[in-house]
């Protein structure tokens, strides 16, 4: 206590006073300055700002930035030795249908482990591993799931696929108690009682099923559902209002709170939640005289040093972006009511996340905030109590099973019929930057009105913009996507898409490229043959993106919903705004479906030629081909089937791309192919190689440079 009293008349404690925030700006654009270089301008630029500013205060911002860095950088840097066996404490388990990842313990990275079985393994078990390390990929496809990012920031450096696992010593790990919890759900409530006890108590919603977990995303309520710092909000207003005739309840909840957060496994948002709960306690008591803008953010510079990577975690950066939100705008609700509070909370939200949200969803509901008005009221007066009576008395449970069915149902209701969705593409670095400032400037001006409503014009303009900008693409580019399995290529040129298959559809892959590009219209989907990694997800982009035609083959069966299905048993020649198609079927159904594969010829500012999977019998049907040709998508992912003499000499073209898939048993591109091409001359792409590679604006570009 007499420390704190100094502390409190200290010169320097009193220049920090409501100063935190501009120390928590600093570290988050040196941090994020490492990844994305155009950001060390303003980063630059602010730490001039602070040196006239404050001397001392540049300085702090310099020193914790530097920590923050050096513990970023040895980390990212520290490389665990490969070697014969492995060993470590379990941290953590995570079953699927028919394999389990267990991580396990290292010391400055932990190691990742796939082990194809159903040994049971527990938090309390030390393990020794033989395997084989597993290559880490980065993102094939240009901004989609990088799992070796993924890995990085959840501090793991070597994956194995584990042969030999045998179980050497057991000690008590404090995570046990979670483990506990989850088999103790699992094994006494229904299914729907299970699953929504599991998410808004223990916050594991890996059993959601798929139609309930994409209306929360519809609804814009998941962070009700993901134990976010709404949750805990909720969580400790319904606690003081138990305990509030206790003149100790703090100690209580504060407690109550810490075990909490070894029961959700120390989650971004609830470590957030629960820190600025104890400082608040703490300031109250001490009369530190910290205002909850210094609160937020001394947590936010506490949580970043302490772990940098926190930073790349979606639920860290929406549970800050919501904090912050909240401090920011609660001087102008101060005479409003509860309804209304929660209306402008939500719509900030909305507003101040949309970049993340847009970029995870790719769309938006409009009228989110008035659904949250609803739900808040739904979880926090009904559904969170009866989880929590149902955790600790399990009777309930049958009782509560059939409200959450309801519950489950009701949402998905409001997801279909009470939305008005807007679908938007990827926000670059580029663009948040842009949309941030936009809303940075807004906030600084908000007293001045003339200021307030050009700044809020500036941005609706751009918003506007960047709706219509990647509805039009200017110039022609042709994306061959490098997918795991099958092949798909994506060719845009103003307003006109055009795609040629679809690959297996694993993940959805083409789909989320297509929402994140911005294409929401498809003019042709040329689909070669009836193989399933050339039609996998057909069905998929049809169902999630409007389709107007579909062509295949006569010989090709298969229709698709929400969309007009062409099959072909002629030539069929298509004219479209600086694009001319034409598609060559099979004239007789062969025996090997390869050869029945559609042939695509584009004629563009760049002369392209598809062909399916067809073998060398199916290219003698381009005998007497007459037509220019630049671009060859090479047959059948380079197997050495295709691509024979005759067709080489046949055809004359520069550039070969080869889409070879990642099954490394199927041996694709064969060697005598890739010598072929050689040979010829050819200047050969390959997505094995080169991953996702684009032509535009003349030119070539390989994603793996």
């Amino acid at each position: 206590m007499f420390y704190l009293k100094k502390l409190k008349t200290l010169l320097q404690y009193k220049i920090l006073l409501n100063n935190y925030f501009l120390i928590a700006i600093f570290i988050f654009l040196t941090l994020f300055s490492i990844k994305h270089i155009i950001v060390i301008i303003f980063l630059i630029i602010y730490g001039i700002y602070l040196y006239k500013k404050s001397k001392f205060i540049f300085w702090c911002c310099f020193i914790l930035s530097l920590f923050s860095v050096l513990i970023y950088l040895i980390t990212i840097n520290y490389k665990i030795e490969e070697k014969k066996h492995y060993y470590g404490q379990v941290i953590s388990i995570d079953k699927k249908e028919d394999y389990q990842i267990i991580i396990i313990k290292n010391k400055i990275k932990n190691i990742m482990i796939y082990e194809n079985g159903n040994a049971e393994y527990s938090v309390l078990d030390y393990i020794e591993v033989e395997g084989e390390v597993k290559e880490i990929e980065p993102n094939r496809i240009p901004r989609g799931f990088n799992y070796k990012k993924y890995l990085q920031n959840e501090k793991i450096g070597l994956v194995i696929s584990g042969e030999s696992i045998r179980i050497v010593d057991q000690k008590f790990n404090i995570s046990y108690i979670r483990e506990l919890l989850i088999k103790y759900v699992e094994r006494y409530f229904p299914e729907n009682a299970k699953s929504i006890i599991k998410g808004l108590v223990i916050g594991e919603n890996k059993d959601f099923s798929d139609e309930f977990m994409d209306s929360l995303k519809i609804n814009g309520i998941m962070h009700l559902f993901a134990i976010s710092g709404t949750h805990i909000a909720i969580l400790v207003l319904f606690l003081e209002k138990i305990l509030k005739r206790f003149k100790n309840k703090s100690i209580f909840i504060s407690s109550f709170l810490a075990i909490y957060l070894v029961v959700t496994n120390f989650s971004p948002s609830v470590l957030r939640a629960v820190l600025m709960y104890y400082f608040i306690l703490i300031n109250k008591k001490f009369k530190l005289n910290l205002s909850s803008l210094d609160i937020v953010s001394i947590v936010f510079i506490f949580l970043l040093i302490y772990n940098p990577f926190y930073l790349e975690n979606l639920g860290f950066c929406l549970s800050f972006l919501m904090a912050f939100t909240i401090v920011l705008i609660a001087p102008l609700m101060e005479n409003k009511n509860d309804t209304l509070k929660v209306f402008f909370i939500s719509l900030s939200a909305l507003i101040i996340t949309l970049p993340l949200v847009i970029n995870i969803n790719h769309q938006v509901n409009l009228l989110s905030p008035l659904i949250n008005i609803l739900f808040i009221v739904l979880v926090g007066e009904i559904m969170l109590p009866f989880a929590f009576a149902s955790f600790m008395f399990f009777p309930i449970g049958l009782i509560f099973n059939y409200l959450c069915k309801g519950f489950m149902v009701f949402s998905s209701l409001i997801s279909k019929y009470f939305c008005i969705n807007i679908k938007m593409p990827y926000f670059s670095i580029y663009h948040s930057l842009i949309y941030y400032g936009l809303i940075i400037l807004i906030l600084i001006v908000y007293k001045t009105i003339k200021k307030r409503y050009l700044f809020l014009g500036l941005l609706l303009i751009f918003l506007t913009c960047f709706l219509l900008f990647n509805s039009v693409k200017p110039f022609l580019k042709v994306v061959f996507l490098d997918l795991y399995y099958g092949e798909s290529t994506v060719i845009t040129y103003g307003f006109n898409t055009i795609i040629i298959d679809t690959g297996d559809g694993k993940n959805n892959e083409v789909t989320e490229y297509l929402l994140r590009e911005g294409i929401y219209k498809v003019d042709y989907l040329i689909l070669t043959h009836n193989h399933n990694d050339h039609n996998g997800e057909a069905e998929h982009i049809t169902a999630n993106i409007k389709v107007k035609n579909t062509v295949m083959s006569i010989y090709d069966n298969n229709n698709y919903l929400y969309t007009n299905n062409i099959h072909l048993n002629k030539e069929m020649k298509i004219s479209m705004p600086k694009m001319d198609l034409i598609i060559f079927p099979p004239l007789c159904q062969y025996a090997n479906e390869n050869d029945n594969s559609l042939i695509t010829y584009i004629k563009t500012d760049v002369n392209m030629l598809f062909l399916g999977d067809i073998e060398k019998e199916g290219e003698k049907r381009l005998n007497n081909f007459l037509y220019d040709v630049d671009i060859v998508k090479i047959a059948h992912h380079g197997s050495k089937t295709s691509t024979g003499i005759n067709f080489l000499n046949m055809v004359n073209f520069k550039y070969a791309v080869i889409q070879s898939g990642r099954i490394k048993s199927f041996g694709f591109p064969n060697v005598e192919v890739i010598n072929k091409l050689n040979n010829y001359k050819k200047i050969i792409y390959r997505t094995d190689k080169d991953y996702t590679i684009t032509y535009k604006l003349g030119k070539f570009y390989r994603l793996n440079n």
